[in-house]
């Protein structure tokens, strides 16, 4: 679903970018066109030229993972309100040109018009339910990584101490007034290839910013000695809102058993409007998906567990529920061993209870004799 997610983008942004600039490129023909299409005089120019940018803004908009499900939808309206004027003419017998692609392209209107608007329309609305409005990473930023030679990365087996040391140049630069310095490329500055999602085999490695402008990696957070929960979230799923009381709550109450940390994306600003006030901490920023892709996460909210030695310690869990239901297994007091048998030979350990009479029961009192204790 990932690939045909990211191809119905891609194609929804070429049509309309194309079909925005070639309006804007052939304004005399558009406002003609409004015109034979109904559009009143007086509304024809400004709606030839509001028509196109809005056109090109959701066609630009369907490219970052950030922003590509507000995209979706407004190129749903835009291919809604298309259709519903070409219904309408054609109901009445009228046949204007489209003038789609401006002086590209421009034909009569006819079932062909139809069919193609409907396609592009299914295409959006794919998009758009999409759960959680996740509707996978940025086209850009996955262009930007065929080119990348893998970014900076935190060498592997290197100690907490000896990370922060070689970090510090990069906090440093982020200089005075730059509170977050955000991963670059595809796969993100400071962001290892890893081994994916399976389980028993290492944690890919990263270290991003966090809203608290500290730059933390993967064995920062395992510095602790806990197992660690990967809480992947976005600042727009409604999903993840609902869950962050719970995990304030987990935190609190099952913080001597495992850690959380979310790691979510877009602006800072957003993620601390939406996050902060629940008191969950540490929240990571990635530039789109470039962290989500490494551990096979593709919607949020979604969970995965690392145990202590850094290996992935449990299949990821997608959505609020499964999240949940991660966090209760995790939170579980370890079961209580049973106590090693008693050796034949061995002394008996110390036996004193309670007798239905109110009277007491020593071992010690029977010593000398054989005595059967059942149970």
């Amino acid at each position: 679903m990932g690939a045909v997610l990211l191809a119905a983008r891609l194609v929804l942004s070429i049509v309309l970018v194309v079909a925005g600039i070639a309006k804007l490129g052939d304004r005399a023909g558009t406002r003609q066109a409004m015109l034979d299409f109904g559009v009143p005089g007086p509304v024809a120019p400004a709606l030839a030229l509001v028509l196109p940018l809005a056109e090109l803004g959701a066609g630009l908009a369907l490219l970052p993972g950030a922003t590509a499900w507000w995209g979706a939808v407004a190129a749903l309206a835009l291919l809604a309100l298309f259709l519903a004027a070409i219904a309408h003419s054609l109901a009445r017998g009228r046949h204007p040109d489209c003038h789609c692609f401006g002086q590209l392209h421009s034909a009569p209107i006819g079932s062909g018009t139809v069919i193609r608007n409907l396609v592009l329309t299914g295409l959006a609305a794919l998009v758009v339910a999409q759960p959680g409005r996740d509707p996978g990473p940025g086209l850009l930023s996955l262009a930007g990584g065929a080119g990348s030679r893998g970014g900076d990365r935190v060498a592997p087996h290197q100690s907490p101490a000896a990370e922060r040391a070689a970090l510090a140049p990069a906090r440093r630069a982020r200089g005075a007034t730059a509170r977050f310095r955000q991963p670059t490329g595809a796969r993100g500055r400071g962001v290892e290839a890893g081994a994916g999602s399976a389980v028993g085999r290492p944690a890919p490695r990263f270290a991003l910013p966090s809203l608290d402008g500290d730059l933390v990696s993967l064995d920062l957070l395992r510095s602790t000695g806990k197992p660690l929960m990967l809480l992947f979230v976005d600042p727009g799923c409604g999903p993840c809102a609902t869950l962050l009381p719970e995990v304030a709550r987990w935190q609190r109450e099952h913080g001597d058993r495992f850690t959380v940390a979310l790691i979510s994306r877009g602006k800072p600003k957003r993620n601390i409007k939406k996050i902060a006030p629940h008191g969950v901490r540490p929240v990571l920023l990635q530039v789109e998906d470039e962290v989500s892709e490494r551990y096979g996460t593709v919607a949020t909210p979604s969970a995965v567990m690392v145990d202590a030695a850094g290996r992935i310690a449990s299949s990821v869990a997608a959505g609020a529920e499964a999240t949940s239901r991660l966090a209760e297994r995790v939170s579980r007091p370890p079961p209580r061993m049973p106590a090693s048998p008693v050796a034949v030979g061995a002394p008996a350990p110390t036996l004193r209870l309670p007798v239905l009479d109110g009277t007491s029961f020593d071992l010690v009192d029977r010593l000398g004799r054989p005595t059967v204790l059942l149970f």
